[in-house]
């Protein structure tokens, strides 16, 4: 059961990150293309050091899976 809830907490954590990421990238785009369109309104710099504590969480959790 707890091999299960871990396998559940690695996928659901996998996912965010993914979509984290491609959210990510794309503020920074916006961001290139129309300077202050998104640092105006969003410090997407907090993003990334989610996006990293999230990465690393999650190889926590496959380091610990195997």
């Amino acid at each position: 059961m707890e091999e299960k809830k871990q396998i559940t907490l690695s996928r659901i954590i996998q996912d965010a990150l993914s979509l984290l990421v491609i959210f990510y990238l794309i503020l920074i785009i916006l961001e290139k293309i129309k300077s202050g369109f998104v640092s105006d309104f969003f410090n997407y710099h907090y993003l990334a050091v989610l996006v990293v504590v999230l990465a690393i969480i999650l190889l926590i959790t496959k380091k610990y899976k195997k």
